[in-house]
């Protein structure tokens, strides 16, 4: 956990399209609880204030940072631009050309395999539909009639909603139920897909490469810097969609590079598989029903996924955040299929939600006062085999003369409510060449109910179980343990699993020291 006397919470988003930052000091924290929370302002590229910036990163040829966001994105750009005019020269690097920088665009997943830098005890981890739904609660969204008067209040104890946190490259879905000392239980494990805005740009991108086909990858080879310019137009207008308008058309400017690809108009205007396309004085348009037909898929998984919550929760709402929620199409079409029989809202800020609701978390992480684990946590176990029990196929092969093999032992199951600090213990014995440390392997599967840790490949399960990592217990001299026994107790319920390890040394009770090492 983070250090307890810190001055200042900075939340850090890192998202797969969009990315930015937000902050609060603590004098401010104890004046008001939701207000004072600072997000600053970005430019993008069309030098609009907005409140995320581009998940763009530039580097020197020489590895080093050269810019990142909305800026590295136009530094690129005229780099490029100078280039081609035979203007481009560099005084750090005189012999380059903007191809040997590096632009790294939707980065977010490599970062899953890299230390971030910050100190441990300066870091928290906070889980994006958590952070959402603490920001939503203390909003005033819900209409409550008094006295004749109807006010906007934040949720009531007892009160369930459902948040829809739709972010660039994924959507998360959880449910949260608001209790008497207004903490928020989670009631279902959050669930989620490939359902962000990326996948809309994605579908967009696919119609070029199919009608443009190799002339269109050289293009993108040759003129990067352009074909960047055609996604960052699409990515401003795509959010519109949906809007009352008269438009029938999405215009789309058409980069130089792709103006110059031999008979584009005829290619373009003479596609059968997207019939419709018109190209007029450097514009392409669109029809808008093609572009809305690109947002059906990842819409369709994500009203089903909210209908197999609304079947097992009786929910008071549905609020829509992450960026990809501001997409006017994606909050009618949700809106359409629910409002029947619930309320969706798409609170202002509703981008900023996940940000905002972090410096939240950060002041206060016990507002979350319950989890549901996602996976099954538990250790490897041998157990007497009983020819009875254990007599499948599968089993006599985990059979080893006469104990069962690789048995795999829960200490939480997918889908148990955990509470902060809730402590599971396991009872192990060092390994015969361990002299002074124990290495316990730990693993996690998605599976509620998984019945070995290793199969072997005739029977490999749908959810195999995962080898996550050891607990290393250092208990100093072997000789010195009671009974030859280790206590490892691993904690549960907040968005970190910890550890600790307890042995009887010369009939007393002591701490020693334990820690995960986890496989890279």
């Amino acid at each position: 956990m983070a250090a307890q006397n810190f001055q200042v919470v900075v939340a850090i988003d890192i998202g797969s399209a969009f990315s930015g930052y937000a902050y609060k000091f603590r004098t401010d924290n104890k004046k008001d609880y939701t207000k004072k929370i600072i997000c600053p302002i970005w430019k993008n590229n069309s030098n609009m204030a907005v409140g995320k910036t581009a998940s763009s990163l530039l580097l020197n040829p020489d590895g080093t940072f050269n810019s990142f966001g909305f800026n590295a994105e136009d530094v690129y750009t005229a780099m490029c631009r100078k280039f081609i005019a035979g203007s481009f020269h560099d005084e750090k690097f005189p012999a380059k050309d903007p191809k040997d920088w590096f632009l790294f665009r939707n980065f977010k997943m490599e970062l899953y395999e890299k230390e971030a830098g910050i100190p441990a005890e300066s870091l928290i981890l906070a889980l994006e539909p958590e952070t959402a739904a603490l920001f939503t609660k203390e909003q005033e969204l819900i209409r409550q009639s008094k006295d004749g008067k109807v006010n906007l209040v934040p949720f009531v104890p007892k009160s369930k909603f459902i948040v829809v946190d739709l972010g660039g490259g994924t959507g998360d879905i959880t449910v949260h139920e608001v209790q008497d000392d207004h903490t928020l239980h989670e009631i279902n494990m959050a669930t989620g897909g490939p359902w962000g805005g990326n996948r809309i740009n994605e579908a967009f991108l696919d119609i070029w490469k199919d009608i443009l086909q190799n002339e269109y990858l050289e293009c993108s080879k040759n003129y990067p810097d352009e074909i960047l310019e055609l996604q960052q137009n699409f990515e401003r207008q795509k959010r519109n969609i949906g809007e009352e308008t008269q438009k029938q058309y999405l215009f789309i400017p058409l980069p130089e590079c792709l103006r110059e690809v031999d008979d584009i108009k005829a290619k373009l205007q003479g596609s059968k598989k997207y019939s419709g396309i018109r190209y007029a004085r450097g514009k392409v348009e669109f029809p808008l029903q093609m572009i809305e037909d690109l947002f059906k898929e990842p819409i369709r998984d994500i009203t089903n996924q909210i209908s197999k919550l609304i079947k097992n929760n009786a929910v008071d709402a549905i609020i829509l955040a992450g960026g990809f929620s501001e997409s006017t199409f994606v909050y009618k079409s949700i809106k359409s299929s629910f409002e029947s029989s619930v309320i969706v809202l798409s609170p202002p800020e509703c981008s900023l939600s996940v940000l905002k609701g972090a410096v939240l978390y950060g002041f206060h992480p016990e507002q979350i006062s319950k989890r549901v684990s996602r996976y099954s946590y538990g250790f490897s176990i041998s157990k007497p085999f009983d020819p009875v029990l254990h007599c499948s196929g599968r089993d006599t092969i985990h059979k080893y003369n006469d104990k069962l093999e690789d048995v795999f032992l829960p200490i939480v199951r997918a889908g148990d409510s955990v509470l902060p600090n809730e402590m599971r213990e396991y009872k192990c014995r060092p390994a015969d060449f361990c002299s002074n440390f124990a290495l316990v392997e730990f693993y996690g599967t998605l599976d509620k109910d998984p019945k070995y840790v290793n199969d072997p490949e005739l029977f490999i399960p749908e959810i195999p179980c995962k080898h996550i990592g050891d607990i290393k217990v250092e208990y100093g001299d072997k000789s010195n343990l009671d009974n030859n026994e280790i206590l490892v107790k691993v904690v549960f319920g907040f968005t970190q699993l910890s550890v600790s390890a307890e042995c009887s040394i010369a009939g007393e009770k002591k701490q020693v020291n334990a820690h995960f090492e986890l496989l890279k």
